[in-house]
């Protein structure tokens, strides 16, 4: 992997890498109560909202995840994150999550993100394979994903669902 971090662009949003100045933004986007809460995690603090940055950018220069900052074209602000937190070379595929604050919720910016994020990772990254997985009480996030072009797979553990998108597929939409 390049060891220059990708700046990805789209029609309304830049996504770049996640740094400790995006720190406040981050951690009242995870502890917004507006947000939904299907794995019970507790109110997280900012030193655990900090470490979720470090991580990505540990992922990122192993070569065994990528995370980035969502922010629109006009404002440097994070206003979300989509990526990858695991990913496995060896069988070229990865596992994608995203979450955008309420606020821009239903305007179609998350799939805009992870349409940008799919096409970068079956092309530059040369992943085969994307899974992603929902919990079954979020229809925004399973309607997300069957948009994009993802196929359920059905209900994993703890009400969550299964997502997958081969390359294959997804080169047979455009």
């Amino acid at each position: 992997m390049d060891s220059r971090f990708p700046v990805l662009f789209t029609k309304r949003l830049c996504l770049r890498a996640m740094t400790e100045l995006d720190l406040e933004k981050l951690f009242f986007l995870r502890i917004d109560p507006r947000m939904p809460n299907y794995s019970n995690r507790e109110a997280e603090s900012k030193e655990d909202t900090l470490e979720i940055i470090r991580k990505s950018q540990e992922l990122f220069q192993s070569g065994n995840g990528i995370c980035w900052a969502i922010t629109t074209i006009e404002s440097d602000d994070l206003i979300g994150a989509v990526g990858y937190w695991r990913m496995n070379q060896e069988n070229f595929s990865g596992e994608i999550s995203y979450l955008i604050q309420p606020d821009y919720w239903r305007k179609g910016l998350t799939s805009e993100a992870v349409l940008e994020v799919v096409r970068y990772s079956f092309g530059e990254l040369k992943l085969h394979v994307i899974e992603a997985f929902s919990h079954r009480l979020n229809d925004a996030s399973r309607g997300l994903l069957v948009k994009v072009g993802f196929e359920e797979l059905g209900e994993m553990e703890d009400g969550y669902l299964g997502f997958k998108l081969d390359k294959s597929n997804y080169l047979k939409r455009l």
